[in-house]
């Protein structure tokens, strides 16, 4: 099924439970609060600095634009395939490291 439309009503129930739980957080550790807060908005202004670009970008309708697209998607991708590797390249260039110092 393909849903083309997120209800409004799902939508404020997820907004009350999300600010019972934050209530809930403020009066035993706000501290934690805190940092949620502000990993929070940077996370929606990093977002938002994203989305701005990608906007501009494709408004020029040039093949460059596509270009950079392409190469990013395919360098996030290569990424997210090779990152779960990353403990075996540490285990394996550890005796390499040992020689060389």
């Amino acid at each position: 099924m393909f849903v083309s439309k997120i209800s409004l009503w799902g939508a404020a129930i997820v907004a009350c439970i999300v600010l019972v739980a934050m209530m809930a957080l403020a009066f035993f550790d706000k501290q934690m609060l805190r940092r949620m807060l502000v990993i929070f908005g940077a996370t929606v202004a990093q977002m938002a600095v994203v989305v701005a670009v990608v906007w501009v970008v494709y408004q020029t309708y040039a093949w460059w634009a596509y270009l950079l697209w392409f190469l990013l998607v395919l360098f996030l991708s290569i990424c997210w395939c090779l990152f779960p590797l990353q403990a075996m390249w540490r285990k394996m260039l550890r005796p390499v490291a040992r020689r060389c110092s």
